[in-house]
């Protein structure tokens, strides 16, 4: 395991300039401090997901300027190779159920099939797909819930909703805890896509074309889910 310095610097390599300002807030907040210390920790003695150098990926490939919506969801991918910095993208040719459910729905929605698993073609038009919590230990969901994060995305939520455009979908019940932050927000709520709670709300959403419905409205351009 590298030094505490060089790995903090792995973590933040690349980060979009656009971003800083919202780094700035957080990084002299003691939960934040505590949160560096707790995931340098937690990678040096476990196996943890994302890579450090994907933790903050989202970060790293979009700009504050051009988020049009943002999707919440739970926590990372616990099992090797799927985790990319990217909640609900997989970074391996192997798909997961939520996944498979999110491009189900995607394929009943809008009648388009979606072939890859990275996600990354969504983020560049500025779709932000974050988790509330973005550590997790190797298959221990939610094993990194208390250790800060969910302070982080708060405030984040709080940088993001200066954007008053901007589309809020929450897909479960973590993801709805924020929604009375949002009252001034365009919001689309359902279920989480995992196989758990899929047909509780998230099966018949129709979030893809809703999203597009919702930005045509306000003249932005609507995403193309499908090339």
């Amino acid at each position: 395991m590298v030094n505490f310095v060089d790995w903090k610097k792995e973590l933040f390599l690349e980060l979009d300039n656009s971003w800083w300002s919202f780094f700035k807030i957080v990084q002299e907040k003691e939960y934040f401090i505590n949160i560096l210390k707790t995931i340098y920790d937690e990678y040096s003695k476990n196996i943890c997901y994302p890579e450090v150098k994907d933790i903050f990926r989202i970060f790293k490939i979009t700009k504050v300027s051009d988020l049009k919506v943002v999707i919440i969801g739970q926590d990372p991918y616990h099992n090797k190779n799927q985790a990319d910095g990217i909640a609900f993208s997989v970074k391996n040719d192997k798909i997961t159920p939520s996944l498979r459910n999110i491009f189900l729905e995607l394929k009943n929605d809008i009648g388009l099939e979606y072939k890859k698993n990275c996600l990354d073609d969504w983020v560049k038009q500025g779709v932000f797909l974050m988790n509330t919590v973005w550590t997790v230990q190797e298959h221990k969901p939610n094993s990194h819930k208390k250790i800060g994060w969910l302070d982080f995305t708060n405030d984040l939520i709080n940088f993001l909703i200066k954007n008053k455009k901007l589309i809020f979908v929450l897909l479960g019940e973590n993801a709805k805890k924020y929604k009375n932050k949002l009252q001034d927000l365009t919001i689309l709520e359902s279920s989480h896509p995992s196989p758990f709670s899929y047909k509780k709300g998230f099966e018949g959403s129709k979030i893809f074309s809703k999203i597009n419905k919702h930005l045509d409205i306000i003249n932005i351009k609507e995403i193309v889910w499908v090339f």
